[in-house]
């Protein structure tokens, strides 16, 4: 006995056939109606060729995506009051209120982090790196490290007095 599945089409239709092993393309044992196990389209206005059993499923899985994907954009949509207010609060409320928004969602303290990962010690190292590599006299702007560097050297060069 074996059992066939017809898959050459790829269009999501299925028939099974039950055959005798020894004549499989002559004799037919039992074979089921057609049936879908997916549509190609989300679009319910076209079940051809799904039973009422399949397309019990079909329809389930569907409403579910559309239910998660209104949520989301409804998530979205919903923060974006609250993301504009963040623009206009203050630095230490807004941090605030991140700090708890996010050990709320799970999140550890963000002070163990830092203190596990040294990311303040590594962000004010890279920050002193690049503010004294970069050139910034080359445009006339004079910053902190620029003015540092001319203390260091002390008085130098000519002045000219009337």
């Amino acid at each position: 006995m074996e059992i066939h599945i017809p898959v050459q089409s790829g269009d999501g239709y299925f028939r099974l056939r039950v055959t005798p092993h020894n004549k499989p393309h002559e004799t037919q044992l039992v074979a089921s109606p057609v049936f879908r196990v997916g549509s190609i389209t989300w679009a319910s206005a076209s079940p051809q060729g799904a039973t009422p059993l399949g397309l019990i499923p079909e329809l389930t899985v569907k409403s579910a995506f559309v239910t998660a994907n209104t949520a989301m954009w409804a998530a979205i949509y919903s923060m974006i009051p609250i993301f504009k207010l963040t623009q206009w609060t203050p630095g230490p409320v807004k941090a605030f209120i991140v700090k708890n928004a996010y050990q709320y969602a799970g999140g550890p303290d963000p002070r163990l982090i830092d203190e596990q990962y040294r990311i303040t010690e590594k962000m004010k190292a890279a920050q002193e790196s690049f503010h004294r590599k970069i050139p910034y006299g080359a445009a006339s702007i004079r910053t902190v490290y620029d003015l540092e560097k001319d203390e260091e050297m002390g008085r130098q060069g000519i002045a000219y007095t009337n």
